[in-house]
């Protein structure tokens, strides 16, 4: 029985990556059309202090959702920060 080698070439899209500052390797801003405009995302924190603040709100934020109860957890999930969340959350 013979075999037969298929080739096959994948690709994967890797982050583009540049040094900021000699501190750290940091995403490039990319581009994303929203609603026929084009928006510059940038999502990845680059200081330490950053990165704790935006740790502390993830947290923050899954504490809040998990003490609401099941029929309003979707309303209360568009918030993107547990501020503005608690604030929503009182009223």
């Amino acid at each position: 029985m013979e075999f037969e080698s298929i080739n096959s070439n994948t690709t994967a899209k890797l982050p583009i990556l540049k040094l900021e500052n000699g501190n750290s390797w940091v995403s490039v801003p990319q581009t994303a059309q929203k609603n026929g405009t084009s928006v510059m995302k940038m999502s990845v924190p680059v200081t330490a202090e950053e990165k704790t603040n935006k740790k502390n709100d993830v947290k923050a934020r899954s504490l809040l959702l998990m003490a609401l109860p099941n029929e309003h957890q979707l309303t209360f999930s568009q918030y993107l920060d547990a501020k503005t969340m608690f604030v929503a959350i009182e009223t």
